[in-house]
């Protein structure tokens, strides 16, 4: 991962690992530790939580063995989402490099709908460009009601609602568990 202005998303079912591996993979990058086999470059961040509370963040990290005093995070409450993300980045010194946004599915409206998503995206893009930083969120995925002869192909068509998401993020990555293989505990 490097900072810059980039716009990524880690996609799952409920209870998939997204903020696990997510949680994970920024604590290792912030430490200089390897990431899905490449190198980092301890990148500073800001965890922002949408859809889980404390109680449920803090079994998340003791299961990680982060220490949760050691987490740089804010809770985005009620009103005007994006103004409270941009709050949060100017209130952070040094700026953070890194930024991961659980449940951005849910910063803006009906997921479902293209142009709630294309206008969150675009507004998120406009921050990611304007803060230098990379912003990171986590959605649901799955596509839960096809038929398995009618899946896409492509991993990144399988985010829970508008088709924007695969057209307007650079990175998906889905979360899935694998046929035989027990899921992190």
């Amino acid at each position: 991962m490097t900072a810059g202005s980039r716009l990524s998303l880690f996609a799952a079912p409920s209870g998939g690992g997204k903020t696990t591996v997510a949680l994970d993979m920024l604590d290792n990058q912030a430490n200089g530790a390897e990431v899905f086999g490449h190198t980092t470059n301890k990148l500073t961040y800001l965890v922002l939580l949408q859809d889980r509370g404390m109680r449920a963040l803090r079994r998340t990290l003791k299961r990680l063995r982060i220490d949760p005093e050691q987490l740089p995070y804010r809770l985005i409450g009620y009103g005007d989402k994006i103004k409270a993300i941009t709050e949060a980045l100017e209130a952070c010194d040094p700026m953070p490099q890194a930024l991961f946004i659980e449940g951005i599915d849910l910063l803006e409206g009906d997921s479902g709908k293209g142009h709630n998503v294309e206008s969150l995206l675009t507004r998120l893009h406009r921050i990611a460009d304007h803060y230098h930083v990379a912003i990171i969120g986590s959605s649901l995925g799955g596509c839960p009601k096809m038929k398995p002869k009618d899946k896409y192909t492509s991993q990144r068509d399988r985010v829970i609602g508008s088709s924007v998401w695969g057209r307007k993020v650079e990175t998906i990555i889905t979360c899935s568990e694998r046929p035989g293989k027990r899921r992190m505990k």
